[in-house]
């Protein structure tokens, strides 16, 4: 799937396309966590249309679209590039943000790798992704990660005219890739536990919506189970 070509075509209505409820809550979820540990000069990975850069106040974002960097209102300095090649100078950042399901679009792996290469020792790397709770609660059951297939991982979906795919994670995957490449978690939480998120929907959500999204704030046992996880990990 060329991913570039995929959101320059999505650029003219994604900030419409995520205005639903369920981006909304995301975002609700984003910023309070952004504002408390980005600091110093950051990085924004996959920025898209430029939602984050105005919560922080050094910041450079980045982006593998031009479609959507010509989207960006933000004065802030914005660049494109690949988020698994950045053309940045080693350990220059104090913070990259890698957020709203970036790493599940993109060669993951080589990507941590990047975050770490840019970042100062004892940075950190915020990120949002999908889980792999995502693909299908009933399937899934209790299965623990040893029992997820390789197929279990990939969501496919049709979008504006496009078959594409991206990969899900589980909490102890992303974990053991950070840890691989010099980071340890340093906060978790996650969203979408009770309710499933209504991709693409704008309907708003109903009273009964509303209330399994509000009795999730008391489900801590049950976090991993979130369709949207929100992570931070701070460089070794």
């Amino acid at each position: 799937m060329n991913f570039r070509c995929l959101y320059n075509k999505l650029s003219r209505t994604y900030d419409k396309r995520h205005s639903s409820p369920t981006t909304r809550i995301i975002r609700e979820r984003e910023v309070p966590i952004v504002k408390k540990f980005a600091s110093g000069k950051t990085l924004d990975i996959g920025c898209g249309t430029g939602f984050h850069l105005p919560l922080v106040k050094d910041v450079i974002g980045t982006d593998i679209s031009e479609g959507m960097l010509s989207r960006v209102k933000s004065e802030k300095p914005i660049m494109q590039a690949k988020c698994e090649k950045l053309p940045l100078k080693s350990k220059s950042f104090d913070t990259v943000m890698c957020m709203f399901s970036v790493l599940n679009v993109c060669k993951y792996r080589n990507t941590v790798k990047e975050m770490h290469r840019v970042l100062k020792p004892g940075g950190r790397a915020i990120l949002s992704v999908a889980s792999i709770w995502d693909w299908d609660y009933e399937s899934l059951g209790d299965k623990k990660d040893d029992k997820i297939t390789e197929e279990m991982r990939i969501k496919r979906f049709h979008i504006s005219g496009e078959d594409t795919q991206i990969y899900l994670f589980t909490k102890d995957e992303l974990i053991d890739i950070f840890k691989k490449h010099g980071f340890n978690m340093e906060y978790f939480d996650s969203v979408f536990i009770l309710q499933r998120p209504k991709w693409g929907d704008l309907t708003p959500l109903n009273l009964r919506e509303k209330t399994k999204i509000w009795k999730e704030k008391f489900h801590s046992k049950d976090k991993d189970y979130g369709c949207i996880y929100f992570m931070v990990f701070r460089k070794s």
